[in-house]
């Protein structure tokens, strides 16, 4: 394991839809009433505006 430290297999499916149902990240929402779809936001890193902290959030999260 990378630096020694054990890391928990996860499915990424329940992980995304315990985010998407934690209201945690601006922008990440469900796009239907029955909960099938999401919408993930996405800024582009060349953005001028780009801000690591808030427009990659969800993706950091995934990374721990």
């Amino acid at each position: 394991m990378a630096g020694g430290r054990m890391r928990s297999t996860r499915r990424l499916r329940s992980w995304i839809v315990e985010q998407v149902s934690s209201g945690k990240y601006p922008g990440l929402v469900w796009d239907d009433d029955a909960k099938t779809m999401f919408r993930i936001p996405w800024k582009h890193a060349g953005k001028q505006d780009f801000r690591k902290d808030e427009d990659a959030a969800i993706f950091k999260a995934w990374a721990e």
